[in-house]
């Protein structure tokens, strides 16, 4: 009759160990993995800077000219990629913007400009996705106002 082999129980016990360490390794390598990638799927990223390039220093009594606030209007509808056929002053609290040439967004210069253009890329980016369009849109206000 053939012999058993005899089994070492060092190696036995070694082996047990390098298994379990392996797999311990494995689930946090994927608990880790895991983590990591729903904290960058939950984790937005602004869509729009709210900092304008250019200042407008209204600590001083100097309010800012029309071409000055034109000009700023004209850097911000560029940076936020918004096409426009052209900007018009109502007056001196109130500018017209025209897009594709029938939607009309109405903009107060006195408050913030860049908060009321990203505003605007926002707005037009999720009628555009609706495949709706707006006849006239009012930022003036805290809630912007859309009449289509």
């Amino acid at each position: 009759m053939k012999k058993k082999p005899v089994k070492n129980r060092k190696i036995e016990s070694r082996n047990k160990r390098l298994f379990f360490f392996s797999c311990s390794l494995g689930v946090l390598v994927i608990v880790t993995s895991f983590c990591g990638s729903v904290y960058l799927f939950l984790h937005k990223s602004p869509y729009i800077s709210p900092m304008s390039m250019l200042k407008v220093n209204l600590a001083s009594n100097k309010t800012p000219s029309v071409i000055d606030v034109q000009s700023e209007i004209e850097n911000l509808l560029n940076q936020n990629k918004i096409n426009y056929d052209s900007i018009n002053k109502v007056d001196d609290a109130t500018y017209i913007i025209t897009i594709d040439g029938d939607e009309k967004v109405v903009i107060d210069p006195q408050t913030d400009l860049s908060m009321q253009i990203a505003s605007l890329q926002l707005i037009t980016s999720r009628l555009t996705m609706e495949g709706k369009r707006f006849s006239r849109l009012d930022l003036r206000d805290e809630k912007p106002v859309i009449l289509f």
